[in-house]
């Protein structure tokens, strides 16, 4: 896999693979691929196979990401991360009250309001 270069819809799809037949030596640079990302559907992409493999240095990676974007994504993309990615995504780093832009959820330690 080191010599041919995969975009990260592909490297997910060869990861896929590998891990449900347990094939290590094309896990191993595929997981490398998704590492790398750096835009929102490459986070997207990382945290799908964070979900897959079941690895939490992955899907804390992938959160990160999403995160720092998580305003900017297009539904197809919350589709394919689900719910509970997409939720932890939006209330990772201080997501603000819609009332006074003070605290975070479920309830504004600042104004009490619910979200």
């Amino acid at each position: 896999m080191d010599s041919i270069n995969y975009t990260f819809a592909e490297s997910l799809d060869l990861l896929r693979i590998a891990h449900k037949y347990c094939m290590d030596s094309f896990e191993r640079p595929a997981v490398k691929k998704l590492q790398g990302a750096s835009t929102l559907p490459e986070y997207a992409e990382l945290m799908v196979a964070s979900q897959l493999t079941s690895s939490d240095a992955m899907y804390a990676q992938a959160l990160e990401g999403l995160a720092r974007n998580w305003r900017s994504m297009s539904l197809d993309l919350a589709q394919r991360i689900g719910v509970k990615a997409l939720f932890e995504a939006a209330n990772r780093f201080g997501a603000q009250c819609y009332h006074c832009n003070y605290g975070n959820y479920p309830i504004c330690a600042s104004c009490k309001t619910y979200r």
